[in-house]
Formats: C-alpha cells, structure tokens, sequence
C-alpha cells in the first residue's frame, strides 16, 4: 500500500470538528421530547467536579457514547438509579479540558450552526442547511 493510499484511509477515520457537528445535530433532531446536555459542572459520587453529558434515555446514552469513543474521549457512565434511563457519561479529567472546547454547552434542545470564519471556500465546506426546529 503507497503513502496516497495509506493517506486516504486514515482521511476516512478522522471526525472533524464539522463532522461532530453534525452527530450532535443528528442526536439534537432525533432526541424529541426526552434531552441531553453537555455540562462542565458536574459532580461525581465523590463530590468532586467533573464533565459530561446529561442524559434522559439508553439511545442518547449511546450515541453520545458512541461518539466520545470515536473521538478517544474516556469516559464512565453514572445513572441515577437501577431501573432509570435517566443518567450522566463523565469525562475523565485527562479528557476534561478537550472535551469542554469541544462541546461547550451543547443541548439536545439547540441545533448547531457553522461557524463563519471570513473565508468563503471554507464556510461553503461548513455550509449546511439545519433544522432550527424540532
């Protein structure tokens, strides 16, 4: 396999920061009435402060999950009790830092627009038409 090749595939392996955009809004639109949100003010059963996403269902657990895997983010799952649905994905503090920059205080409730940097051939790659509706 030559360079080029070798090159593509990992093109094909890498989420871009548009791309995790777009996941969120994939989850923002899917997500009806139930919610899930990225907070940085977290407790942990300790007490101590930590990261991550607030969930109310499995299907949000998932692919929030899914997507933390993804991106190599480390993280744990914490319900609020047995028979709930309703739970936190924590961010280990190795990933915390990372993970804030990324997602910020994203909600299932808000869909993300693209940025506009003042460079037309970028923003046309970011440019997509969302739904600011569910």
């Amino acid at each position: 396999m030559d360079k080029k090749q070798k090159f593509a595939q990992a093109q094909h392996r890498v989420i871009t920061y548009g791309g995790v955009m777009e996941i969120l809004n994939a989850i923002a639109k899917n997500s009806g009435t139930n919610s899930a949100s990225y907070n940085h003010n977290l407790k942990d059963f300790d007490g101590r402060p930590v990261s991550g996403f607030e969930f109310t269902t499995h299907d949000q657990a998932a692919q929030l999950g899914k997507l933390l895997s993804d991106l190599g983010i480390k993280y744990s799952h914490a319900y609020d009790s047995i028979k709930s649905q309703a739970g936190r994905l924590e961010i280990v503090s190795a990933d915390r830092a990372r993970a804030d920059e990324l997602f910020k205080n994203w909600s299932s409730w808000v869909i993300v627009e693209p940025r506009i940097t003042g460079n037309a051939e970028l923003d046309a790659k970011w440019y997509r038409v969302v739904s600011k509706s569910r």
